[in-house]
């Protein structure tokens, strides 16, 4: 994996680590009826709260740079094949398969409610993430 993928999905999974400790700290202390709770301090639910939109965002962001990859050309002049279906019908056509898999058994181990559904999303955008990336290279024959 190229250099960007990597440090992205790096970013990714530390945030998904940050939230998965805040929240495992705010309900320990609620299960154990802490005298102090981090869940009262308004730094660590404001942290939380924007991680977790950030990473809708990036849910969101991934979505859209496949929409404008499908949709997307390269020149004539360069080496590539105009238009690239080739790389990306099966990478669109696998990802939607994977997903539709991930979130059936998500929702039947953990339910749609889960406090935890910011994992699938993020999961869900990194495996677009890596696929877009992949695609390109073998479509474009260089990193993106």
């Amino acid at each position: 994996m190229g250099e960007f993928v990597k440090y992205s999905i790096a970013f990714v999974m530390i945030a998904i680590f940050s939230i998965a400790l805040i929240t495992f700290a705010i309900n320990f202390g609620l299960d154990n009826d802490a005298s102090i709770n981090i869940g009262s301090d308004e730094g660590f639910n404001e942290a939380n709260t924007n991680l977790k939109g950030n990473l809708t965002e990036f849910y969101t962001g991934t979505g859209t740079a496949s929409e404008s990859y499908q949709k997307s050309t390269i020149g004539s002049q360069t080496e590539s094949t105009e238009g690239g279906t080739q790389f990306k019908v099966t990478p669109a056509t696998s990802l939607s398969m994977a997903v539709a898999t991930i979130t059936t058994s998500w929702n039947r181990i953990f339910g749609k409610d889960s406090a935890f559904a910011f994992i699938l999303t993020s999961l869900i955008a990194v495996l677009t993430f890596i696929l877009i990336m992949y695609g390109y290279k073998a479509w474009a024959g260089r990193s993106p």
